[in-house]
């Protein structure tokens, strides 16, 4: 039962020391806000040129298979912490616009 359901290939990935895993439909829609620039025709060669462009994400701290991409930790916190100051860039833009609109809209 646990080679049908896929267990036995997870043990030997988390073994293998990448404990991190995410579908490249999902890497990408969580981790290409970090730099737009990188998005290409192929999602794997997205992934490929986001990870390569982050100076503190090492290369051989990921692996991309058919369908997902394994990270070691160090990579994952990386990452997540390049997505938090992208986020936090962001929502200082939408606030500034909100502002921007509600003193004109006032001004008026």
């Amino acid at each position: 039962q646990l080679l049908y359901a896929g267990m036995l290939e997870t043990i030997k990935i988390r073994k293998a020391g990448y404990p991190i895993r995410r579908s490249i439909v999902d890497f990408l829609d969580r981790y290409l806000l970090i730099d737009r620039s990188q998005k290409k025709a192929d999602d794997k060669a997205s992934v490929k040129a986001l990870v390569e462009s982050l100076d503190d994400v090492d290369n051989t701290h990921y692996v991309m298979g058919k369908t997902k991409v394994f990270m070691k930790d160090s990579s994952y916190f990386a990452l997540e912490e390049h997505r938090k100051v992208a986020l936090v860039k962001y929502v200082g833009i939408l606030q500034r616009v909100f502002r921007m609109h509600r003193e004109r809209s006032q001004f008026k």
